[in-house]
């Protein structure tokens, strides 16, 4: 498993930063918000805490994807040589995410040619009343963390008939 070397950093409004990742690299990256550092130094968030008390999320919490964020999931240069990506807000909302290729490559159909993926527009307004936070402001919870009903949530499991 390769982690990326900078796992966590603060972006104010407007701001943006660049990761380097290896050339074959699947992970996960999302938004926390409403962060702060306690008197002890531990530093947490109240959507999207990875339970480091660090900025940097870091080695095996990397693998953790916290509820009620907006997050990008990627697999570069996978077993068959493409790169994949998704934005999921299967687990919450509490963010506009959009993945977008710079570089959609050459050659092929428009098939097999990334294209765009999320949602550019601020989904928190539109939050049912139970999924949302008591600050309405913070994001949009997920069926299963609101409710706690296995029927909401989502599990990998064997088939059965």
């Amino acid at each position: 498993m390769l982690f990326i070397q900078k796992s966590g950093f603060v972006l104010q409004p407007g701001q943006s930063n660049t990761i380097s990742v290896p050339p074959s690299w699947s992970g996960s990256l999302w938004g926390r918000t409403q962060c702060s550092i306690e008197d002890s130094g531990a530093f947490h968030c109240l959507i999207g805490d990875c339970g480091s008390d660090k900025i940097g999320c870091g080695g095996e919490s990397d693998l953790l994807k916290p509820a009620s964020t907006s997050i990008a999931s990627f697999t570069l240069n996978a077993t068959d040589g493409m790169d994949y990506y998704e934005v999921s807000f299967k687990n919450g909302y509490n963010f506009p995410l959009i993945v977008a290729p710079v570089d959609r490559g050459s050659g092929g159909d428009d098939e097999h040619h990334c294209t765009t993926a999320g949602c550019a527009v601020n989904l928190i307004s539109s939050c049912p009343p139970e999924l949302r936070y008591s600050d309405e402001s913070l994001g949009c919870k997920s069926a299963c963390q609101a409710f706690a009903e296995p029927s909401f949530c989502y599990s990998i499991s064997p088939f059965s008939e």
